[in-house]
């Protein structure tokens, strides 16, 4: 019987997971300062995470909630009163996704109303943002075009447009740019691009309505 004890015991001292358990019981036991420490370091790191996690939660969706009023105003069209809201987000969640957004549908009211200038300044400050702006880069660029184009400042929309059709993400929005910027050089008389953009239209879209107008446009050329 004692035989097969020993034998047994001498068995488990083998074990390597055993041998393993052991040396990390002996480390434990010979350094219980260090430990203590390192495990003290790790809840403090990991305690740290979660509170992180909670402040930007919660910072989401205060963010989410003002922005939320602001988009209910403005689908009310009380625009004053959303654009007023729509600041408050920017003011108080400036590094949020919601600021971007504010700054584009700021900018789009603006430019409903004519103000040009100031419409401009909003577009430029959703430009600024340089992460997460999905399609709103685009729609931006396109915004600050039909400002300049409203302005009267031709050449410069026409720059504003170009950079607009390089952003993929935009490009459901690309015939109705290419449209704009053959018009536009049509008024500056630039007959050469408008038979380009024309002929982009006719080639490169299933749009049924842009390609008529550029058809009808090709053939007056």
């Amino acid at each position: 019987m004692n035989i097969k004890y020993n034998k047994k015991k001498k068995e488990l001292r083998k074990d390597p997971v055993l041998e393993s358990i052991g040396k990390i019981r002996d480390f434990v036991v010979k350094n219980s300062n260090t430990v203590i420490s390192s495990i003290l370091v790790v809840i403090f790191m990991f305690a740290g995470f979660q509170i992180y996690s909670y402040f930007k939660k919660t910072g989401m969706l205060k963010s989410q909630e003002a922005f939320g009023k602001a988009t209910s105003l403005y689908k009310l069209q009380e625009y004053d009163k959303a654009i007023d809201a729509f600041k408050l987000v920017i003011e108080n969640h400036g590094k949020s996704s919601h600021a971007l957004y504010s700054c584009y549908m700021i900018g789009q009211i603006l430019l409903s109303n004519g103000e040009y200038d100031k419409a401009i300044s909003y577009f430029e400050k959703a430009l600024s943002f340089k992460k997460n702006t999905a399609f709103l880069r685009g729609e931006s660029l396109a915004g600050i075009g039909t400002s300049y184009e409203a302005k009267g400042e031709l050449e410069k929309s026409l720059q504003y447009f170009q950079e607009a059709l390089n952003d993929e993400k935009i490009r459901y929005r690309h015939p109705s740019i290419q449209w704009k910027m053959a018009l536009i050089n049509k008024k500056l008389g630039k007959k050469d691009k408008v038979v380009y953009y024309c002929n982009k239209l006719v080639s490169d879209t299933l749009i049924t309505d842009y390609k008529k107008k550029a058809e009808n446009l090709l053939a007056t050329m």
